[in-house]
């Protein structure tokens, strides 16, 4: 039993408490500006991430496509029981859409990634991508829709949707796996092996 919790923790805690370490000294001890580190990751790494695991994935793409299929179920099942509490509670309409967005909605992808790669392995990264990614959109999307502070109503959820560099990333492993170039095999532009 020891020696499975000691695993467990190696291989699964530690690494996640390093990363978080290191980002620590590195914004305490130089100085490290986070709002770049969190630029650089957004808009440059989390693309080829999401590029990379779909290209390489071995899932299918109907299995992929259940993946979409259950992220919004699980989004749209979450906001009704979230309304149905709401009225219950008997909140306002103010706090009722605040409550939806935080019921609906979640940030799987920044702690979320990691963990799931750490517990779970490569394979059920991809996976988890499709689920950040679609999460990602409908939180532009309906999110923005329910708050109703979005500039430009729908037009301006959608600018915000176009704007996110994960779906690049996802647009460009879709035509690569469309035309059928192989990714193993490719020339060095991707963005990484």
């Amino acid at each position: 039993m020891t020696t499975i919790l000691v695993s467990i923790f190696v291989t699964d805690i530690l690494p996640v408490f390093a990363i978080a370490g290191a980002g620590f000294l590195l914004a305490r001890f130089a100085r490290a500006d986070v709002r770049t580190l969190v630029r650089v990751v957004f808009y440059a790494l989390l693309p080829c991430l999401v590029f990379r695991l779909l290209v390489t994935s071995d899932g299918s793409g109907r299995d992929l496509g259940l993946m979409v299929l259950l992220a919004v179920l699980i989004m749209l099942a979450m906001g009704l029981l979230g309304y149905l509490a709401g009225k219950a509670a008997r909140l306002d309409p103010i706090h009722l859409r605040a409550f939806l967005l935080v019921v609906m909605f979640s940030n799987g992808g920044n702690y979320g990634l990691p963990v799931v790669r750490l517990a779970f392995g490569a394979k059920t990264l991809t996976y988890a991508a499709v689920f950040f990614v679609t999460g990602s959109v409908m939180t532009y999307l309906v999110g923005a829709a329910i708050a109703g502070s979005a500039k430009g109503g729908a037009a301006g959820a959608l600018g915000k949707v176009v704007r996110m560099p994960a779906l690049y990333g996802v647009a460009l492993a879709l035509l690569t796996l469309w035309t059928g170039r192989p990714y193993r095999n490719g020339p060095g532009w991707y963005c990484s092996r």
